[in-house]
């Protein structure tokens, strides 16, 4: 059976370190740090084994324009959650910029790259912008 032996002897699917999706983490947010990222525009940031940081960027959706990610190496940072605010104001004003928030674990130590890109799906042009963070993880 694949997995990693628990302390009982029975094998698990899920790699240590790894958040367990099916896992009750009601009490695990109180005891993991938030960092948030966001404007750290290509900085070096550190973070700790364990703690969920977040970065945060504005993008205008009604343009066809949206952020998406890569992250190198791909492993040991974990994607835990993707928010968006609505770009409304109390007005009703459609069309107005949004603010997009990936909150991210940091689940092995190493240095990574997440590099964002502002662009359109449908477009093979250059990106109209691009942000990059490295993350160490210690």
């Amino acid at each position: 059976m694949p997995g990693v032996p628990n302390p009982n002897g029975e094998h698990s699917p899920f790699i240590p370190g790894v958040p367990n999706p099916n896992a009750d983490d009601s009490d695990m947010d109180s005891k993991i740090k938030y960092v948030d990222l966001s404007g750290e525009k290509g900085n070096k940031r550190t973070v700790k084994v364990g703690e969920k940081f977040s970065i945060t960027l504005k993008e205008n959706t009604s343009t066809g324009y949206k952020w998406s990610y890569t992250a190198t190496p791909s492993m040991g940072l974990t994607q835990m959650g993707i928010s968006t605010s609505d770009g409304k104001t109390s007005s009703g004003t459609v069309g107005e910029e949004s603010k997009k928030t990936w909150t991210f674990l940091a689940n092995k130590a190493g240095t990574y790259t997440l590099t964002f890109t502002y662009a359109r799906e449908f477009d093979s042009a250059k990106p109209a912008k691009t942000q990059v963070y490295t993350i160490v993880v210690k």
